[in-house]
């Protein structure tokens, strides 16, 4: 597994829970690892970051007004909202990828929630609806990346015990061996629960991966009264050609 900092990725817009997290992992990830050039933040909140050597290559991040997925909607309100936005940027409904980062968060999701954004948001490009986009979950929340980037096998019941574990241990510090650790960790953790290795082929639908761990994380909540330390971010940089695998 590798890095490829030369990798030409196009335009990607991350759709982002919180206004903080979030952008300090994306920010650690295409600013200080792989030199993109950051601008700053527009009024609209949103952070963008362009390849030093193609001005083709760029990566927005997006908060959401709400962490709740509930309020991923395919209305047409919401639809108008991402439209305007992408449009303010230049940019066309295809010709981005585009990937929303939520945590699994029991407080902020429930199960039917989560379920129906999982068939909802299944590819990058094209969902065959008006709004596109891929799902990455976090479990129990985003802080698993640090954990798992770190060689931590901790799991965690809730949301803010797992940012106040990651915070005690000064885990938000991301190199490229961190990172690279984080999607091994990640692909481990899912083989462990799928029982066989990721096929590539099935980033072209999420849900195929996100539905199945979806219901394997909620069996060992309900029966250790803790989720599987896991975040799919790294799924969205290996899809993008960023991380390569062996």
């Amino acid at each position: 597994m590798r890095i490829n900092k030369d990798k030409r990725i196009g335009r990607v817009i991350y759709f982002v829970e919180g206004p903080k997290d979030e952008p300090r992992l994306l920010r650690s990830l295409f600013h200080d690892i792989l030199g993109y050039q950051d601008s700053t933040t527009r009024p609209d909140g949103v952070d963008f970051y362009i390849k030093k050597d193609d001005p083709y290559s760029r990566v927005y991040v997006v908060p959401m007004p709400s962490s709740a997925l509930v309020n991923v909607p395919g209305d047409e309100t919401f639809l108008d909202g991402i439209y305007a936005l992408l449009s303010s940027y230049g940019l066309q409904r295809d010709e981005a990828a585009v990937y929303y980062l939520f945590d699994r968060d029991r407080q902020s999701n429930k199960v039917e929630a989560v379920l129906s954004r999982i068939e909802l948001l299944k590819n990058p490009y094209d969902n065959g609806t008006e709004l596109p986009g891929a799902l990455l979950l976090s479990y129990p929340c985003l802080q698993s990346y640090y954990v798992q980037a770190h060689g931590d096998a901790s799991d965690f019941p809730t949301s803010k015990q797992a940012k106040a574990y990651a915070n005690s241990r000064s885990f938000f510090r991301i190199d490229d061996s961190k990172a690279i650790a984080a999607a091994m960790a990640m692909l481990r953790q899912m083989s462990s629960m799928f029982g066989r290795e990721l096929s590539v082929e099935e980033l072209s639908d999420y849900s195929l991966i996100n539905l199945p761990l979806f219901s394997a994380e909620e069996a060992i909540y309900l029966s250790d009264g803790a989720y599987r330390t896991l975040s799919l971010f790294s799924l969205s940089l290996i899809d993008l050609g960023i991380i390569e695998l062996d």
